[in-house]
């Protein structure tokens, strides 16, 4: 499915990415908050497989601080679809901090990812597994899901957490905070994607 929107770019047919998630999605402590992982990812796909400066590509940012997925799926409809004005053609969701104790169990985030699954567009979805300081979140209970539908995963403890556990890097060098990346955290997280 990644594939195909990443051809449907190139040919220059519009191609409508979506991120959902909560404050990390959002931008929270990149200065400015443009300059967060989301914002980022979507600006390098549209630059590196769209056309003519990635005119062809529009892009919806539904992060919003303090969410868990349980009310992601609530906001879906307002905040994506309204937003983009379409079925996002790449969908990308992140909610591994927010989802502590999630009421649902899981169901909720489960239900984004069939739901654009289940688009008549052959939409793309990612995974993004953000990781506080002290190396949590809720990826153990995610990742049966995107085996289950065969989604690519982007696991950002698995790829920060040898360098902080090996002390090549400090904590502050990619924390703003105990849950946020800061401009550098942010860069390392789009750069995954």
């Amino acid at each position: 499915r990644l594939k195909k929107v990443i051809e449907k770019a190139r040919s220059g047919e519009t191609v409508n990415i979506a991120t959902l998630g909560g404050s990390i999605t959002e931008g929270a402590n990149a200065t400015p908050w443009t300059l967060g992982y989301a914002y980022r990812f979507a600006e390098k796909f549209a630059a590196e497989y769209g056309v003519n400066g990635g005119e062809n590509i529009n892009y919806a940012n539904a992060g919003i601080g303090g969410t868990p997925s349980a009310l992601g799926v609530m906001r879906f409809d307002r905040d994506v679809l309204a937003a983009l004005g379409t079925e996002p053609d790449l969908f990308v969701i992140e909610f591994e901090v927010n989802d502590y104790a999630e009421a649902t169990n899981g169901r909720a985030y489960e239900s984004l990812v069939y739901q654009v699954l289940s688009q008549a567009n052959d939409a793309a979805v990612i995974m993004v597994f953000a990781v506080r300081d002290d190396m949590w979140n809720v990826q153990n209970e995610h990742l049966p899901i995107a085996k289950h539908y065969d989604i690519p995963v982007v696991c950002i403890k698995d790829a920060i957490s040898p360098a902080i556990n090996k002390k090549y890097m400090a904590k502050t060098k990619f924390y703003a905070d105990s849950y946020h990346p800061n401009n550098y955290g942010h860069t390392v997280m789009s750069d995954c994607i």
